[in-house]
């Protein structure tokens, strides 16, 4: 199984520490990623396995990652909108699995979304 490729239109994007504030200038949405996500999130590119980024996910933090872990931040990822329509993953199980995972909370990965309004430019008084 390949990784889904990310979204890069309309999104900005800033580290904060070891994590990663996505905003989505299409939605009015900014999503914080946790190290994990983000990790993950970099390495949607359409082509590498899965299997290539659970195994360089545990040499770079130094955790146990699995692939249930990758497949958790990639059903994240998709909810916030944040991986390309066209990518492979949208028609696999990994949302499925990712909600049989439960066992590790510890390790899941976090994609936080918040609403930020439009500026005051945008309205009309």
């Amino acid at each position: 199984m390949q990784m889904p490729r990310a979204r890069t239109q309309m999104l900005l994007t800033q580290p904060v520490g070891s994590e990663l504030v996505v905003y989505d200038q299409s939605r009015h949405h900014a999503h914080r990623l946790n190290e994990v996500a983000a990790f993950v999130w970099s390495h949607c590119d359409g082509r590498t396995p899965v299997a290539e980024v659970v195994a360089e996910l545990s040499e770079a933090m130094t955790l146990r990652a699995n692939e249930d872990v990758v497949l958790t931040a990639l059903a994240q990822l998709e909810k916030a909108n944040l991986l390309d329509n066209g990518g492979g993953m949208r028609d696999t199980t990994f949302r499925n699995v990712a909600l049989a995972a439960g066992a590790i909370a510890v390790l899941a990965p976090i994609v936080e979304s918040l609403l930020v309004p439009e500026p005051a430019a945008a309205y009309s008084w």
